[in-house]
């Protein structure tokens, strides 16, 4: 984070993507925080399964630990996107003024072992959950060019959309490509460590040659969107 001039992320359980009830990975990401001096430059990011009996409970527990967004993984978890289930999530989640930042992938797919392909979670299916639940702030992860397109563009009207740009990867001003399509008003720096390097997405956005909007990318937006 001092390498890339970063001065708080959201962080949360690796641990919690695999595991079916993701809630017992909390304990271990608080205990960590907690021997580093609970540092304000960190900030927890809850893991929720909607498709898990007790996930109000879950929440609470994450809300009480501190939490400042929650984080969902339908691929890994196993449900769907725009369901009813995550409705219910997402609304309580704006209840609580947490954004909803669902993850399309983890991992890039062509390097997934052949006998354990995971797919990406359907851009469409989150711009259908941002849409049912405008009250809600609903940020695609990992996505690629297509689907943020899709996401932000299908999502458009009233619902609190934004997209993070780690999976952003071509085609070489893929950044600048982005903001004349879409704008820079939605477009958010996400690093998706420890799975990419964060310099790699840093570059990308300081070298695209976008101006005063580079600004809103690196912080400016999100400094709103979590507020």
């Amino acid at each position: 984070m001092a390498r890339e001039g970063i001065a708080r992320a959201i962080v949360g359980p690796v641990e919690g993507i695999l595991y079916r009830d993701p809630g017992m990975a909390r304990e271990g990401l608080m205990a960590k925080l907690e021997a580093a001096g609970r540092p304000e430059s960190l900030a927890p990011a809850a893991v929720v399964n909607p498709a898990f009996p007790g996930w109000e409970g879950d929440l609470a527990d994450w809300a009480e630990a501190g939490a400042v967004a929650v984080k969902m993984y339908p691929n890994y978890h196993g449900y769907d996107a725009g369901g009813v289930e995550v409705r219910r999530l997402a609304g309580a989640a704006a209840e609580r003024g947490l954004p909803v930042i669902v993850c399309v992938r983890v991992e890039d797919e062509r390097n997934h072992h052949p006998l354990m392909l995971v797919p990406p979670v359907p851009a469409a299916a989150v711009a259908k959950l941002a849409k049912a639940v405008p009250g809600a702030k609903v940020v695609l992860a990992c996505g690629n060019q297509s689907e943020i397109e899709t996401f932000l563009g299908e999502a458009a009207g009233e619902a609190q959309v934004w997209a993070e740009l780690s999976y952003l990867k071509s085609p070489t001003n893929a950044v600048e490509a982005m903001v004349a399509k879409v704008g820079a008003e939605r477009l958010v720096f996400g690093s998706h460590a420890p799975f990419i390097d964060p310099g790699v997405t840093r570059a990308k956005i300081d070298r695209s040659g976008i101006g005063e909007e580079e600004g809103m990318i690196l912080g400016g937006n999100a400094a709103a969107l979590f507020a």
